[in-house]
This record gives C-alpha cells, sequence and structure tokens, in this order.
C-alpha cells in the first residue's frame, strides 16, 4: 500500500524524533539512549535497530534489502515512479509518496502548503526528513551521523562516494530548514556549528542575488556580514543556517 504525507499530518505533536544518518558518530553511538521514534536516511537503516521511518530521496535499490515490512518508507513521486528504481510494489516495506520540487525556499510555508505544493528537495534526504517531521508535528530532533563529512561509519553502498563538502553543504542545509520550521534540534558527539572567528555568519542563499560582493544562486552557502546576512534575511533572499543574533535594520524611511 502507498500512502501520502496527510495520513501522518499530527501523529507525532510534540515529540522528540531521532534522525540516524552514515556519518562516523553513527558508529559511536549507543542506541540504547536513543527514544522510540526513530528514522534512517538512506542506508542507515542496516545499523539502526526498531526502525519507525525511513527516507530516501533517491533510487534504493542497493539497499532495498535491508527493509522489511515494519518500515514505512518516504519516497518522493519521481523517484517511486521512475522505470528504472523497479516495481515499487515489490518493496519489502510500506511506501509514502510525496511531491518535491527543486527549491531551497523554507520560510512562510505552513504544513497545508508543503501539502499542496510539495516539498523542497534541495535540503537534501535530511532536509526532506525535517520538513516531514514537521508536518508529523515533532517538537526536536536528535541527530545521530549527521556530522558534515563523509566516514560513513562503514557504510556507503554507492559506487561514487560523495567527497565531504557535499555532506557539510547538506548539513548546513538541514540546519537552516529545521530553524526556519521551528524544530529544536541536536547533535550526538558533534558541533550543532563550526564557531567563526571572523565574525561573519553562514546564509542559505534562496533567489539569485549579489551579496559578499559576488553574484550568487538560490543554494548556495556563504559567509556574510552579519548587517548583509539580516537584509538579506528580511528581504527573503537568504534564510538562517544557525540560531545566531542578527542586528536590527531599520526600514528606510
Amino acid at each position: 500500500m502507498t500512502r501520502t504525507l496527510r495520513d501522518f499530518v499530527g501523529l507525532h505533536r510534540g515529540e522528540t524524533a531521532w534522525l540516524f544518518g552514515k556519518g562516523p558518530s553513527l558508529s559511536r553511538f549507543d542506541f540504547g539512549s536513543a527514544g522510540p521514534l526513530r528514522c534512517a536516511i538512506n542506508e542507515s537503516v542496516r545499523y539502526v535497530p526498531a526502525v519507525t521511518y525511513c527516507f530516501a530521496n533517491d533510487g534504493v535499490l542497493p539497499w532495498v534489502d535491508l527493509y522489511d515490512p515494519t518500515h514505512v518508507l518516504f519516497q518522493p513521486a519521481r523517484t517511486i515512479d521512475d522505470a528504472g528504481m523497479a516495481n515499487p510494489s515489490s518493496f519489502p516495506c510500506e511506501l509514502v509518496r510525496f511531491e518535491n520540487f527543486a527549491d531551497t525556499r523554507i520560510a512562510g510555508r505552513t504544513v497545508d502548503d508543503l501539502l499542496a505544493r510539495g516539498l523542497a528537495m534541495r535540503h537534501g534526504t535530511i532536509g526532506t526528513a525535517i520538513q516531514v517531521l514537521h508536518i508529523m508535528g515533532v517538537a526536536k530532533v536528535v541527530c545521530v551521523g549527521i556530522d558534515g563529512v563523509g566516514g560513513h561509519a562503514g557504510l556507503d553502498l554507492r559506487s561514487a562516494p560523495s567527497p565531504d563538502c557535499i555532506y557539510a553543504t547538506i548539513r548546513d542545509r538541514f540546519i537552516s530548514a529545521a530553524t526556519m520550521l521551528g524544530i529544536e534540534i541536536e547533535f550526538f558527539d558533534a558541533p550543532a556549528e563550526v564557531c567563526r572567528t571572523d565574525g561573519l555568519v553562514v546564509v542559505l542563499i534562496t533567489q539569485g542575488v549579489v551579496a559578499g560582493g559576488q553574484a550568487r544562486r538560490d543554494g548556495d552557502i556563504v559567509a556574510l556580514d552579519p548587517v548583509e546576512a539580516s537584509e538579506l534575511i528580511q528581504r527573503g533572499a537568504a534564510e538562517p543556517t544557525r540560531n545566531f543574533p542578527l542586528p536590527r535594520v531599520e526600514a528606510t524611511k
């Protein structure tokens, strides 16, 4: 049976979820300390016991045999409908189908809007997960194996692993999405942020704009002067990747 996101609205309101990636901290984690609401990203399902939900933005064929009938797998319609991804009805788990689109903007998006228009896919699979958990009403997410680096805890079932810089960018986008959705996040065995000593702050660009003296594209992660960052955020051209205090920018008269 294939379900939709509407079936999960408010299902875990106020709860804490545990989100497991495949970074190196996964291999150092005591699963006995995790709560019951457990979510696995891609092939991390191999190591995580008693998984509640699984997430994969792209194909799962390299590890599809890791799923079982107790798992609920969230996948975008574009992946489920891809003939090259095999017959979804043959998957050994329950599927949840959703729409997504190539955007990064999260600010101002309500649950109804996410359900109607689809999820913003450019935050990576962990970004998809945080949007789905928001729809479920989750208040806090504890992150394990979401370290912003490779290492994979001995896990990588793809033929061409991504470089660390890709994981770092995806992690920044994930933090931005959680910040904009109002979900508290905590990282196991990893700093929530890399403190900058130069006074700059990191933002996610959400539309083409000149920032830091350079042309920027939707999806860029850039470090900016706090005043410039605040101006861009207020204009809707950027979103924060950290809960940093921004200076107040007075409206021009």
